[in-house]
């Protein structure tokens, strides 16, 4: 089943190749998932994956390099930090311009509370722009982010994590959405599994059922995704262009015209 120029088996494929792999790397991909300081390893094995799909190898890598595996969990969250740069100074901004209706509000509460409302819906109206406005930059960098991630895994090199104009390729196609909508929605069931294993009961393996769960679901992101945009043709640089194609027709059945005449 195709859905967008996603085949069905490809995201299975991706939610069962993390686990076709040794039992070394399954269970330090559970550790470095429940332990923070250690987590930029995970993301480095998932930079390794993402760098062998798109190389159409579907095999798992290895937690081998520690030291490289680090650095690149590290720009990975490097580089994440920086698409959300733009949500964050939004709500900087809202919150140093919401200050002086905050001053008015306490100044006038006692004296002149119908300035003190006035100030206080101007307080609202400002929370509600800029907060609508960061709302949309950081939908716009949790869309962004997957493909700039992947295009550093590449060639490993930070600044191909902001080439915008392939960023824009891959997210303008209806297969990278429904990549991003499937894996959405299979963090929502992970997320729903971890907290039904987490009840009291099951507390002592719950951090188990975290690690396992964030496992899973990073290195099938990692996967999907580096399938998502070696599919759409930007690595290789192979990219469909119908205006452009439309328009040499064009001009070649103008010439054809011309000659006819």
């Amino acid at each position: 089943m195709v859905f967008g120029g996603v085949n069905m088996i490809d995201f299975v494929e991706a939610v069962k190749r993390p686990w076709k792999t040794d039992a070394v790397t399954i269970i330090l991909g559970i550790l470095f998932t429940v332990f923070a300081p250690l987590r930029p390893l995970l993301h480095g094995l998932g930079v390794e994956s993402s760098r062998r799909t798109q190389a159409n190898n579907s095999t798992m890598p290895h937690f081998s390099d520690f030291i490289d595996m680090y650095l690149s969990g590290l720009i990975v969250l490097v580089v994440s930090i920086i698409y959300f740069i733009p949500a964050l100074l939004v709500l900087v901004a809202g919150t140093v311009t919401s200050v002086p209706y905050l001053v008015s509000i306490f100044q006038n509460l006692a004296q002149n509370p119908v300035l003190a409302i006035q100030s206080f819906t101007a307080l609202l109206v400002n929370g509600a722009l800029f907060g609508a406005v960061a709302l949309f930059l950081a939908f716009l960098g949790a869309v962004m982010v997957p493909v700039g991630v992947q295009l550093y895994a590449h060639d490993k090199k930070i600044g191909s994590a902001f080439q915008f104009s392939k960023v824009w390729v891959v997210v303008s196609t209806a297969h990278y959405w429904v990549s991003w909508l499937l894996m959405m929605a299979y963090g929502v069931v992970l997320v729903g599994l971890v907290a039904i294993f987490s009840i009291p009961e099951f507390n002592t393996l719950s951090a188990l059922f975290f690690g396992a769960a964030g496992y899973t679901w990073w290195m099938t992101w990692y996967i999907l995704f580096g399938e998502t945009v070696k599919e759409s043709g930007v690595l290789s640089g192979h990219v469909h262009h119908p205006h452009t194609v439309h328009g040499t027709r064009s001009k070649g059945i103008q010439k054809k015209k011309r000659k006819g005449k």
